[in-house]
């Protein structure tokens, strides 16, 4: 407007160019220890300096494969250990602007697990081999066929006050006890931790029950009973003997073989012992009676008796039998008597098995020449020599 009162107008147009909008960031949340069985969100920040209300869009790409949903639940199905999971936005306005901004995370591997651990059943002793069951398990199905395992054993020992003593040397499932390694015995407790491997990482550890170790008892030994001085004893002229001829062994190393003798006499009545260390006893003659006698041997540790076993030993009363051999004559009488006028012999005689040669059942000798002699014929039948001068009648 000018003095005059008069104004004038003018105009002019000015079109502003479209400003695309801005991802100021994308998260993938949890972004640290994503495992196979994580759930991922992705969010992202998005501006529009034209004030434009946009709805940015997300897509997941794993090995190749896109998933287009904002939240992504894994699963060993479509995940292994170490793969990568991307997240890429996109955003776009009315004319034409765009964006786009991709984060990535990396899928860790998750830890196997022992489920449990079964022990041998107990009772259990000191050669005895514990042997370890162990159920493994993994989330990741591509290592789940293929998992392994350590195996730590610990011996509580015993005679050590109870020190818990770690088996070195030995990683596998079972753990023998006998010689030479002894690395457990009587009263010692046993437990295994057992740790898993996928071929990645060690898994989570676990600890067994523990087995305690039972008492072994003494093996039986090898006894025998005779006469001190005759086989078959003699009533009144010797001891009894019951004798360990091989020794009880016991397992355990710190134990020491303990043995009881008792006897039972040919009236039934008991004659009983106590523990001992020695490897014979004896019944002294002037206890001894005629009849059987029965030696029993019970083995101990001094904890717990063993297997007995028992034998017997025949004593003679005075009027007694001889047993006669090939290799091993016995003589009733060895003495040589001269100027007799009359012997007389009488026995009763079982053949059980003669040689082919005569066998003599009584031999009287003068000067080491069969003066005469009772015996039995290689046919089994008796003959009678009598030697008159050079000759010999039968």
């Amino acid at each position: 407007m000018d003095s005059d009162g008069e104004m004038d107008t003018d105009s002019m147009t000015v079109i502003l160019g479209n400003r695309p909008p801005v991802i100021a960031g994308v998260q993938i949340t949890p972004n640290v220890g994503v495992t196979a069985s994580s759930s991922l969100s992705c969010l992202a920040s998005v501006t529009d300096d034209d004030g434009e209300v946009l709805t940015p869009s997300h897509s997941w790409m794993i090995n190749s494969i896109t998933y287009t949903d904002s939240v992504l639940n894994l699963s060993p199905s479509i995940v292994v250990p170490n793969d990568t999971v991307s997240c890429t936005v996109d955003v776009s306005d009315d004319y034409g602007g765009s964006h786009s901004m991709t984060q990535s995370v990396t899928v860790n591997n998750t830890l196997s697990n022992v489920d449990l651990i079964t022990l041998s059943s107990e009772p259990l002793y000191t050669n005895d081999t514990i042997s370890a069951l162990a159920m493994l398990s993994d989330v990741d199905t591509s290592q789940a066929n293929n998992l392994t395992a350590s195996y730590e054993w610990h011996v509580i020992d015993d005679s050590a006050g109870g020190a818990d003593q770690l088996i070195t040397g030995v990683t596998g499932n079972s753990l023998y006890g006998g010689h030479p390694t002894h690395y457990f015995g009587k009263n010692d407790e046993v437990y295994v931790i057992v740790t898993p491997y996928d071929g990645l990482q060690s898994g989570n550890p676990l600890t067994s029950d523990i087995v305690t170790i039972s008492n072994s008892i003494s093996s039986t030994p090898f006894i025998s009973a005779e006469g001190s001085l005759n086989t078959p004893a003699i009533v009144g002229a010797e001891d009894l003997i019951c004798s360990v001829d091989t020794p009880a062994i016991d397992d355990d190393p710190e134990d020491m073989v303990y043995y009881t003798y008792d006897w039972t006499q040919p009236d039934g009545s008991f004659v009983a012992g106590s523990l001992t260390t020695t490897t014979s006893d004896s019944i002294p003659m002037t206890d001894v009676v005629g009849g059987e006698w029965t030696c029993e041997v019970t083995p101990s540790d001094g904890q717990d008796n063993g297997v007995s076993t028992s034998a017997t030993v025949l004593v003679e009363t005075s009027c007694y039998s001889l047993d006669f051999d090939s290799t091993n004559s016995t003589y009733l009488t060895t003495d040589f008597e001269e100027n007799f006028t009359n012997l007389t012999a009488e026995a009763w005689v079982r053949i059980e098995d003669y040689s082919a040669s005569n066998m003599r059942i009584l031999d009287q000798d003068e000067a080491f020449q069969d003066f005469w002699l009772l015996g039995i014929k290689p046919d089994g039948k008796p003959f009678v020599y009598l030697r008159d001068s050079s000759a010999y009648i039968f």
